[in-house]
């Protein structure tokens, strides 16, 4: 079954209107009531949609503020681990310096945050 009928039953106002113009002599032109009740109508979808975009930009807020504690909490779980990884490498012997570059590379929380920020640690 083709979609053309169900077209015609959603919009059968703006239908009338276009066979009025093309035809005024034949199709009489919607009535006073049936344009208000559209404009009435699309008032309401407009609301209705301007409601949803302002539920989803609060709802994209909350989430930024989100992402941003939690890149905040990432940050400090770094540089802990980071200071940790120091601590168990202290001298400047080639060897600690190899083990403790590897450990920092390795660092979960440093390989997250590369990630959020789109790059590659």
């Amino acid at each position: 079954m083709s979609d053309a009928p169900e077209v015609m039953d959603e919009d059968m106002l703006m239908h009338r209107i276009k066979a009025h113009l093309a035809s005024p002599g034949v199709y009489d032109p919607p009535t006073f009531k049936e344009m208000a009740d559209r404009i009435k109508e699309l008032g309401l979808r407009e609301m209705q949609l301007i409601g949803e975009s302002l539920e989803d930009a609060k709802r994209i807020k909350e989430l930024e503020a989100q992402l941003e504690k939690a890149v905040s909490a990432l940050q400090v779980c770094e540089q802990s681990l980071n200071e940790y990884i120091r601590a168990e490498y202290p001298y400047n012997h080639p060897v600690h310096v190899s083990k403790m570059q590897r450990d920092i590379d390795s660092n979960p929380a440093t390989i997250v945050l590369a990630e959020l920020k789109g790059e590659t640690p």
